[in-house]
């Protein structure tokens, strides 16, 4: 798992403090990776990213619905957010990619954008649990990071 370093680093770059660093630091840690005295997760942060992309969709969809957009906009407005180069290039422009927890064959290497893209989805899918699955929080921390 990412280490405490890593995870006060994350906080100051989301703008939000974690109640539950454990959680910060299992989603800043890549599928595979092993820090030394830390719990070993072989999956890393693939459930929190799978949650964090569920959480992004549900933003955008009640942004959409609320707009009383078209149909047909709906999901290109998932696409927008959850799909693409977007949350990779948030990782990349905000330092968010240096924080995370790589398995071995990856050190010193440029993390791949699923990565990176996994890693941010991660992030927001802890931020919603550790703000008891507020929407508002975690679209604040988006905010702050676009």
């Amino acid at each position: 798992m990412a280490t405490a370093i890593d995870v006060t680093k994350a906080e100051g770059i989301i703008a939000h403090t974690f109640n539950d660093k454990d959680m910060a630091s299992l989603a800043l840690t890549a599928p595979g990776a092993v820090v030394p005295g830390a719990v070993h997760s072989p999956d890393g942060n693939r459930g929190l990213a799978l949650l964090g992309i569920s959480v992004l969709e549900t933003i955008a969809l009640t942004h959409w619905h609320a707009s009383g957009g078209d149909r047909s906009l709906a999901q290109q407005t998932v696409s927008r957010v959850t799909g693409g180069s977007f949350l990779a290039d948030i990782a990349q422009q905000t330092g968010l990619d240096v924080c995370i927890a790589v398995n071995n064959s990856q050190q010193g290497v440029v993390p791949s954008p699923t990565l990176l893209k996994s890693t941010v989805a991660a992030l927001i899918g802890a931020v919603w649990r550790d703000s008891n699955r507020s929407y508002t929080v975690v679209e604040a921390v988006m905010t702050h990071l676009q």
